[in-house]
């Protein structure tokens, strides 16, 4: 069985790579959430390698992947063609929309488990894990957006400037983006492992029959984040962070070296 993405001229079968898809096609991203495959710090898998390995039926993604095509959209919904975004743009897109949501929300998030915990930890004790996991996520995404923002995506800023000109730009002091990629993709690995081991001890975000009303909305708000966290780095791993490398080789070329 083979499909085609809506709107996307990419085919669709067993050997096409999570990545790939959701990059041509970010609809199909709701179907892979909906069978827990991660498409933004593992998507460079196949998606029978992932139905195997999760012991999914691949002809049932594959269908469910193929009513994207017969069951339309909404009047309200709105595609968005990340694929077709210029780099410079897409790294506007993302601290506008994923950058500031992280720096407001993660705080307020971080805060409301420490006092579920709290209240609830002695009969809940994996909420103990999830605030300390919230605490972890705080300060490390704190030091990787300043990073991002302060040197990788200002130098995707000189490089769109001197693409467009035709002037070099100079050399930046680390070398290449390649190494900025490279611990960028790392760090968010381990945003990955702590926001899969939340979701696991929440059971699915799923409060207990005896959660208070602060409880259930900490549970809300954390699938919240993680749907936003999920393309944050779909963003970044699947689309921007190539982008830059080919980028800079256009720009730099064999000088880089």
């Amino acid at each position: 069985m083979k499909v085609k993405a809506n709107m996307t001229g990419i085919s669709i079968g067993a050997d096409v790579l999570l990545a790939d898809l959701v990059a041509e096609n970010y609809r199909t991203a709701t179907v892979l959430q909906a069978y827990g495959m991660d498409f933004c710090c593992n998507g460079k898998r196949s998606l029978a390698e992932v139905c195997a390995k999760q012991g999914v039926a691949l002809n049932a993604v594959l269908s469910d992947l193929e009513k994207l095509d017969t069951e339309g959209l909404p009047n309200s919904s709105v595609i968005v063609r990340f694929n077709e975004w210029e780099a410079d743009f897409l790294v506007d897109f993302i601290i506008a929309n994923h950058h500031q949501y992280t720096k407001r929300v993660l705080p307020i998030l971080a805060a409301r488990a420490q006092k579920v915990a709290k209240a609830h930890g002695n009969k809940h004790p994996e909420l103990l894990e999830i605030s300390e996991r919230m605490n972890a996520l705080e300060r490390e995404l704190t030091a990787h957006l300043y990073e991002e923002e302060q040197v990788l995506f200002p130098y995707v800023k000189k490089l769109m400037r001197a693409k467009m000109s035709g002037i070099k730009s100079p050399k930046p002091f680390f070398g290449s983006a390649q190494t900025v990629v490279a611990d960028r993709e790392s760090e968010h690995t381990q945003t990955g492992e702590h926001i899969h081991n939340i979701r696991r001890l929440s059971n699915n975000f799923l409060p207990p029959d005896d959660a208070c009303n602060t409880y259930k909305v900490l549970f809300q708000e954390l699938q919240e984040f993680e749907q936003d966290v999920f393309q944050h780095i779909h963003l970044e791993n699947n689309l921007l962070f190539p982008r830059i490398i080919a980028l800079e080789h256009e720009v730099f070329g064999e000088s880089l070296k």
